[in-house]
């Protein structure tokens, strides 16, 4: 008598076809089975449906005496998912995010979903999460099943990648100097630094931290594959000391024992001689033996290794004092004149205070005090508090300098430490005014000559040339017509003898 099992099954399921025949006359020796017009023999077969639906199974078998049964029948094919999975980021030791895809008909329902992370972990929910603590390849499956009993399952490989190990070393952080941190992360590909709520991007920055106290820090680094790691750390800022040095005396001829000293607050001192030698101390001395400019600097260190340079010279040279006043400007300062000199230091040692005497006629009616420190070879302007109208301005004004902290010898060249001039001595323009119809200028002449003017717009084209100006010793007046000028910004040149005042105006 022909049988078999089972009469239905699963889309796209593999099924087990088993012959339950059986024979009273003689052992069966054949076992045949047609299926969609397909003839498979043996007492068991597999096959498999890609749709649903009834497909007829015609099952025929025979006995060692010719004997034969056949039977036939239907078998229902149910409908199965349809699944798939799609991932997040696969980096070790992160969050993987698992998002499951089934599809099936509105009338049916999933009763049951199965994750297998290759990692003998497993889970039941349908969009998981998933932690890898090793990197590599590893198999997960997914599988779902509906409330017909069907299920389907799907593999694929996932690559869980290596994260960076982020990591960062940094030297001392002291206040006002740059700390320098570097990322000792490997295989990195990008690294971005939070620092004070500040981002920066490379592999070593620098950065001034505004006061003390403590700071957090982070790197953010990413690798090849994507994958990141953060590394923080708390960076505690100190005090940096503030390096001041004293040396007396700063310049002399050899052998000269110079003493040094320092009111910095440190807990360690170094001082450089600028000959090779040095010392550790606060408050050191050194003798100098030749002849020469001797560039030394102070290190000051606290405990916190934060330290600071200070620097100074000492000048073992034959000593030549020279004082020169080169020249007096006066500088407008509402309709009144302000003295300026200009000081230049021609000498072998620096000066730092000078006496200025100035006054009319001669420089003995005010004093004035600078306190501060001219180099050898270095030019200064230096303002006197004074203001002068007009008449004073226009008599003989003198200017003396004497450099009253050098003791122990005299300006080589006297003369040159004086020097007297006057606005009458000058070519300069006093006023410069406009109206309607003119522009009205007050020019000062050094003495009788010819002036010429000229007028030029911002495009540089000549607006107004006057003929030759026959002009007087002293202050002069003019008037240049200007009525066929538009309103716009103009350039005024008044040549004398070659020397030229320029004044820019506007209508």
């Amino acid at each position: 008598m022909a049988e078999f099992t089972p009469l239905e099954g699963c889309q796209h399921d593999t099924i087990h076809f088993t012959s339950l025949s059986s024979s009273t006359d003689g052992a069966i020796t054949s076992y045949q089975w047609t299926i969609s017009d397909s003839l498979y023999f043996g007492t068991e077969i597999n096959k498999s449906f890609a749709d649903t639906g009834e497909y007829e199974i015609s099952h025929y078998v025979s006995t060692e005496h010719g004997c034969y049964d056949s039977i036939k029948r239907y078998i229902q094919i149910k409908l199965s998912p349809i699944v798939d999975f799609d991932y997040t980021n696969s980096c070790q030791g992160d969050f993987i995010i698992f998002n499951s895809d089934i599809e099936y008909p509105p009338y049916y329902s999933v009763i049951n979903t199965l994750w297998d992370f290759g990692d003998s972990t497993s889970s039941s929910v349908a969009n998981p999460s998933h932690i890898y603590s090793s990197a590599g390849s590893y198999m997960v499956s997914f599988s779902a099943k509906l409330i017909n009993g069907c299920e389907n399952k799907i593999i694929k490989i996932l690559n869980v990648y290596p994260k960076p190990s982020a990591g960062f070393t940094y030297d001392s952080a002291c206040i006002n100097k740059p700390v320098i941190f570097i990322d000792t992360t490997a295989d990195a590909i990008s690294s971005i630094w939070n620092i004070n709520n500040e981002f920066f991007y490379g592999k070593n920055i620098e950065y001034f931290f505004p006061d003390t106290g403590s700071y957090e820090v982070f790197l953010y680094t990413v690798n090849d594959y994507g994958c990141s790691d953060t590394a923080q750390m708390d960076v505690i800022v100190h005090p940096t000391p503030v390096a001041m040095m004293s040396i007396d005396p700063e310049y002399g001829n050899p052998p000269l024992e110079v003493s040094f000293s320092t009111n910095s607050i440190g807990t360690n001192y170094f001082w450089d001689f600028g000959d090779l030698n040095s010392e550790i101390g606060s408050n050191v001395s050194h003798v100098y033996n030749n002849e020469g400019i001797y560039n030394v600097f102070l290190v000051v260190s606290n405990e916190y290794t934060c330290s600071d340079t200070a620097y100074g010279t000492v000048y073992l040279l034959p000593s030549i004092l020279d004082l020169q006043i080169l020249e007096i400007n006066f500088i407008d300062s509402m309709s009144l004149w302000q003295p300026e000199l200009v000081i230049y230091n021609n000498s072998t040692r620096p000066v730092k205070k000078i006496k200025f005497d100035f006054g009319f006629d001669y420089p003995n009616e005010f004093v004035h005090l600078w306190n501060n420190r001219l180099e050898m070879g270095e030019i200064e302007s230096i303002k006197l508090p004074l203001l002068l109208n007009n008449d004073e301005a226009r008599t003989s004004f003198c200017v003396k300098a004497t450099a009253i902290d050098v003791l122990d010898q005299n300006d080589v060249n006297v003369d040159d430490n004086i020097l007297c001039t006057s606005l009458s001595n000058n070519f300069y323009i006093m006023k410069i005014f406009n109206n309607d119809d003119y522009l009205n200028l007050w020019i000062n002449m050094p003495s009788e000559g010819q002036l010429f003017c000229s007028i030029t717009n911002v495009l540089g084209q000549t607006m107004f040339k006057s003929a030759v100006i026959e002009a007087n010793r002293g202050m002069n007046q003019f008037k240049i017509p200007i009525l066929n000028l538009t309103s716009g910004i103009y350039m005024l040149q008044i040549n004398y003898n070659g020397n030229i005042l320029t004044k820019i105006f506007d209508l």
